[in-house]
């Protein structure tokens, strides 16, 4: 309902009612802006935490992705080794 609409329904009333019913509606809207601050501190809360889990499982991503790349340079270091090796046996036996 818009204001004007309040108002001109507001102005149909006795003073004495009409003083009354403003006092209820004020309630009833600081009422429930207290109800939406609530809500939003508990969406702040949740995404906080949200906030914290996705830190944590990017830090988890990066060790793996680290450890994953760690674990190739050594499979191509051995491998190019062993490569060294058997050419270097391979030379030597011409």
């Amino acid at each position: 309902m818009k204001t004007r609409e309040v108002n001109e329904l507001a102005e149909q009333l006795d003073e004495h009612s009409r003083k009354a019913i403003l006092q209820l509606i004020d309630l009833k809207s600081e009422n429930d802006m207290k109800e939406t601050v609530v809500q939003l501190k508990i969406m702040d809360k949740h995404l906080e935490l949200l906030s914290k889990h996705l830190v944590s499982v990017e830090t988890n991503i990066k060790a793996e992705i680290e450890t994953k790349i760690a674990t190739a340079y050594w499979v191509i270091g051995v491998v190019g080794g062993v490569v060294s090796i058997l050419l270097a046996i391979l030379a030597l036996k011409k």
